[in-house]
């Protein structure tokens, strides 16, 4: 099917709006080509003229498809050549402009020489009369077409849709019985197969409800109870299983870890799924490897009896591969069930009765659905803003439903797409060069599509942005997008959706793959006419300069990239509309040239530590919406002044060197209150000692528009902060930080900022007390401080003078940390918490909380550090038998720990406390015993003793890590174990290794970590019976008197990852082992020259020869 049509009619209105350019006419006639510019535009009017038909006609005509085919090259070669002259007559009147201003001296010098007329008329022409040539045979063909001009459109009411509820489903039709069908399969806690899971699967065509079907029963509050971990993973057609991998790791382990190779992450990925009833989805795979199925299912075998892998596929030789135990082919919908899920999205403002038109032709909906949910939804959507009777009619008698589709893609589909205004057909379509699953970002995108021209409108008064945000909510509102489930900022496109967009624009776009070496400077001349260049994320250190050449770009990205700067004549791109340098940390200048893109309208540079000035002239560049960064220079660099020619500024600003300021004059011209676009700002000093009355004068002419959402301000050294800071007025401010404000006492007054959600205080050292200054000038005793305040970060590093909280006015946050406040001698922790960090508060005594005998306890995670004096009392609260995570850092005064039950602890951490002596039997995670899943006790150099004789019963166990308590009973370690204990980490006890004898570890236990300390007594692990023969992974730390591993540890045939450090006589390795090892890793300075020898490469070692063979070798 052909697409020409999408773009034709939008673009030919692009290409007269540039003919009629002043700058241009100018140009034609110096050089001569005006004649060529008028035989051309006249020409363009002709087939304009029969466009509405052709659009009509291709449908069921081949020759005019392939008429608009053909015309669809042509118009990108005039916009082609077009571009050429308009960026020239561009360049023309930059250069006049240079020789009439004597201010513009400065750049005077990246102006072009006068360019010879004659001979670029010349040239120019000649490729006018071809395109003229081959306008003029279409012309001739559109008449032998029968193509009719001046075709109308049937008026139609034009009305933009509404948000409603239906944007969102708000109900699902038709699933309930496919969904406690699956259930009852899902809760099984009996396995059908050898191993502990069983694969399930739902088959379907695409769009019938598969993902909803899963997300329905992913959320079922049953399931959630029912199984101890989840994971989600969104396959699509490519089955990479590090990805795939990955992902679930991530979601089972709550970590972000870089893993090296695959076997590195499922070992992980092993260690997290051991013992645990586990449910992983799968959606949409389409994989019919069994290779990779086998590899990617070896770490789900160790999960407990009843883990579930749910699948869904389109396809039912996936299930076949995957050896599904239960297929759940998923129908689809009855009649009934269709017509009620397509009138509850048609049915709007219609000026009939929609019901009684239901009555009449809903069998026929259904029919050309075929009974597809995405189908009856998109449809739905279009019938929903057709006010008439007619305009249903019209849409149910369109030839489109007549049409034969070879991609198999619905006509209801098609229909959407074809009821489409043009320029969302353009814009749609374009979203098929993204790989399917791709998460949409609404702004990137709409930049994208401002580059290839997508966004002009016919009267010009709105802006391109504006105008591309509101085509992209209207494509949400047609279904042809939706809201990410994980990220509710991005959006995705269903794989049907996706399929249309592919099917339709297979001729005219193409993706370049990683093949391509764009610093290659051979490579780049192929690329004349690109208008988008994104390399963000790419490994690259430098942009060749050849780039540069690309005078039509409209759009470059390098963000996050290892760039330290542009090519100087980056100023030559004259048509770039956006450049991206976000994240490119080593970018430490931007060229003069810079000053040069009066295109340009986005900026981005933020997150550019090194980036220390702005580019010479870069205030006259007064178009830019985007500019995310200024740096305030000395006299002649830029001033924050400067920032008031920026008009249509918006999105995230940072200001830094406000300190080089003069005045407050200044800081008002700036006009910051006016730039209403602004939501995110930061104000930023350099660290060091100024006028204070200055910096408070300055500070207030900053003042900004009042809807902003988030402020920072950093280094301001003023005592005091302005009335605006904290004023009620800004009601739309959710985020506040404050930080390294040295000279203030006080904190604004915030408490009355009514959507106030995180608040940050840090480095503020004259701070004295928080609490009822935050109601400030309020009178009211019933007025609540921060209405909706939910995490309260206070960093204070060196706070001195801290000495108290105001618990009442507090009590909304669920949130807090309090760092380095070395005056701070209590706490009153809010009822409401849920998270509570203290650290370095070395005066802290009293730490309370509150009674529950009316209030239920929140709070989930505790971690104490750092605080010298806090007596034991606080850990005697029975608010806190609600906790899950418990850390207590190197509180070296704590002595006793009081007798309670905290009945939830899953994670224990106790590190050094060197005055602990003895951990109670009852509570911390010993009793009860089935929550307890990771404990951490180090360094704690007087514990005599802890519930060792309970450890059987641990039966939540994961992970244990005993070290460094060189007092611990020497009873202990005494051969029992944790039943599921897959980690253990031990070593520097009373009880010297050498002596431990066989420890009966649990077959679970697959990573060790043994550390020797100042006693360890072992040469040797010959007469040992310490390592257990399930080991994949062992860690060997700190063996003062080890000297050999070539005997003792040939029984570890499992064993694939050995970590050696602080072995400083060790003379060997257990050869046997070194082939089947995965991973090596060896601090060779820390062992002994012997060793070193043995594992040279440059003296061809004994061992070399096999450990280079070793896929992960570390023996720096």
């Amino acid at each position: 099917m052909a697409i020409a049509e999408l773009f034709i009619g939008a673009l030919i209105t692009v290409l007269f709006e540039k003919l009629a350019s002043g700058d241009l006419i100018k140009l034609a006639q110096s050089a001569g080509i005006h004649s060529e510019l008028k035989k051309l535009r006249e020409n363009l009017a002709l087939i304009r003229a029969v466009l509405v038909d052709a659009s009509q006609k291709h449908i069921t005509d081949t020759s005019v498809e392939l008429w608009l085919k053909k015309l669809q090259h042509l118009a990108y070669e005039i916009e082609d050549v077009l571009d050429d002259l308009v960026t020239e007559a561009t360049r023309r009147r930059l250069n006049q402009e240079s020789y009439a201003n004597t201010s513009t001296s400065k750049i005077k010098k990246f102006i072009p020489n006068k360019f010879n007329a004659f001979k670029y008329g010349h040239k120019m022409g000649s490729k006018l009369d071809g395109i003229t040539t081959k306008l003029l045979d279409l012309v001739k063909e559109k008449q032998l077409l029968g193509l009719n001009d001046n075709v109308v459109i049937p008026n139609r009411t034009s009305r933009r849709l509404e948000e409603t509820s239906l944007v969102e489903k708000s109900k699902i039709i038709g699933r309930e019985g496919d969904k406690q069908a699956l259930l009852s399969k899902l809760l099984d806690r009996e396995s059908s197969s050898s191993q502990n899971i069983n694969v399930l699967s739902i088959v379907g065509l695409g769009g019938i409800g598969k993902t909803t079907l899963c997300q329905l029963l992913y959320n079922d509050e049953e399931v959630k109870s029912h199984f101890e971990l989840m994971s989600w993973v969104c396959v699509s057609e490519e089955f990479d299983v590090f990805s795939i991998s990955k992902t679930i790791f991530k979601d089972v382990g709550g970590e972000d870890k870089r893993f090296e190779n695959l076997n590195q992450l499922q070992e992980a990925l092993k260690e997290k799924l051991s013992k645990k009833r586990f449910l992983i989805v799968l959606d949409d795979v389409w994989n019919e490897d069994y290779n990779k199925w086998e590899l990617l299912q070896r770490p789900f075998t160790v999960g407990a009896p009843g883990s579930k892998i749910l699948v869904t596929t389109r396809k039912e030789m996936v299930e076949l591969v995957m050896e599904s135990v239960q297929s759940y082919p998923l129908e689809l919908l009855t009649d009934e069930e269709s017509l009620s899920l397509f009138r509850q999205h048609a049915s709007g403002k219609q000026y009939f009765d929609v019901s009684e038109k239901l009555e009449m032709h809903g069998d026929d909906i259904v029919k050309k659905c075929g009974n597809l949910p995405l189908a009856l939804r998109t449809l739905g959507r279009l019938f929903r803003t057709k006010l008439t009777v007619e305009e249903w009619d019209e849409l149910l008698k369109s030839e489109i439903w007549k049409s034969k589709n070879e991609s198999d893609i619905l006509p209801a589909l098609m229909l959407s797409y074809y009821d489409l205004p043009a320029h969302l057909k353009q814009i749609f379509v374009y979203c098929s060069l993204f790989p399917k699953d791709y998460l949409f970002d609404k702004d990137e995108l709409v930049l994208l599509w401002m580059a290839e021209g997508f966004l002009h409108e016919s009267n010009g008064n709105k802006p391109m942005e504006i105008f591309g945000r509101e085509g992209f909510e209207e494509l949400v509102s047609r279904s042809f997008f939706q809201h990410s489930t994980n990220d509710k900022s991005r959006y995705t496109m269903h794989n049907l959706i996706n399929h249309l967009a592919r099917s339709v624009a297979r001729e005219f776009f193409l993706m370049l793959d990683n093949k391509m070496n764009i610093s290659d400077a051979n490579e780049v001349p192929k690329l004349q006419f690109l208008r988008v260049l994104s390399l963000a994320n790419y490994n690259i250190t430098e942009v060749p300069p050849s780039v540069c050449s690309l005078k039509h770009l409209r759009y470059i990205n390098f963000s996050n990239t290892k760039i330290t700067c542009l090519p100087e004549h980056v100023g030559d791109l004259q048509n770039l509309q956006s450049l991206l340098l976000s994240g490119c940390l080593k970018l430490s200048s931007l060229p003069t040239s810079t000053s040069k893109l009066i295109n340009l309208r986005h900026l981005d540079i933020s997150s550019t530590p090194n980036l220390k000035t702005m580019p010479l002239g870069i205030g006259g560049l007064t178009g830019l919406q985007t500019l995310t960064k200024v740096i305030i220079g000395e006299d002649d660099e830029f001033k924050v002044s400067d920032l008031k020619g920026f008009l249509n500024i918006q999105g995230h600003l940072l200001i830094e060197g406000l300190d080089k300021v003069k005045n407050a004059a200044e800081a008002k011209e700036a006009t910051l209150h006016q730039k209403k676009g602004i939501y995110d700002m930061q104000l930023q000093w350099s660290d060091g000692s100024r006028d204070e009355k200055t910096e408070y004068e300055v500070l207030d002419g900053l003042r900004p528009f009042e809807k902003l959402t988030s402020l920072s301000i950093m280094y301001y050294m003023g005592e005091k902060f302005p009335s605006w800071v904290g004023h009620s007025s800004f009601v739309c401010l959710t985020v506040l930080a404050l930080r390294f404000c040295k000279s203030c006492k006080n904190i604004p007054a915030l408490g009355l900022l009514p959507l106030l959600k995180k608040l940050l205080v840090a480095g503020m050292d004259g701070l004295e007390r928080l609490g009822s200054e935050f109601l400030a000038h309020s009178n009211s005793r019933n007025v609540v401080a921060f209405p909706s305040l939910e995490v309260l970060t206070l960093k204070v590093s060196w706070c001195k003078k801290l000495l108290s909280f105001g618990d009442e006015e507090l009590q909304s946050v669920k949130e807090v940390e309090i760092e380095f406040c070395g005056s701070l001698k209590s706490y009153n922790c809010p009822s409401r918490v849920e998270k509570l960090e203290i650290s370095n508060c070395s005066s802290l005594t009293s730490l309370s909380f509150p009674t529950v005998d009316n209030i239920q306890s929140t709070l989930k995670s505790l971690y104490v550090s750092g605080c010298d004096n806090l007596e034991v009392s606080w850990l005697d609260n029975k608010f806190l038998s609600s906790l899950e995570h418990l850390y207590i850092w190197n509180t070296v005064k704590l002595s006793l720990f009081p007798e309670g039950c905290l009945v939830h602890i899953t994670k224990l951490v106790i590190s050094g406390c060197d005055n602990i002596e003895s951990m109670p039997d009852n509570g911390y995670g010993f009793l009860p015993s089935r929550c307890l899943r990771y404990l951490h006790i180090d360094n704690c150099e007087k514990l005599k003793s802890f519930p060792h004789q309970h450890m059987q019963s641990l039966e939540s166990l994961e992970e244990m890590i005993i070290r460094r308590c060189p007092n611990l009973d020497d009873t202990f370690p005494c051969g029992s174990w944790p039943p599921n204990l897959s980690t253990l980490r031990i070593g520097g006890l009373k009880k010297p290794i050498s002596e431990w004898g066989m420890q009966n570890f649990p077959t679970t236990l697959v990573t060790l970590g043994l550390y020797g300390g100042e006693d360890s007594g072992l040469v040797t692990f010959a007469d040992t019976k310490v390592l257990p023969s399930s080991l994949t992974s062992l860690n060997l730390f700190d063996f003062k008197e080890l000297e050999s591993l070539s005997q003792g540890l040939q029984h570890l045939t499992c064993l694939q990852h050995l970590q050696i450090y602080k072995c400083l006589k060790l003379r060997d390795l257990p050869e046997t082992l070194l082939p089947s090892l995965l991973s090596l890793t060896m601090n060779s300075e820390r062992c002994s020259q012997e060793l070193r020898e043995k594992c040279s490469r440059s003296s061809k070692g004994k061992y070399w020869p096999i450990i280079s063979q070793i896929p992960d070798l570390d023996i720096d």
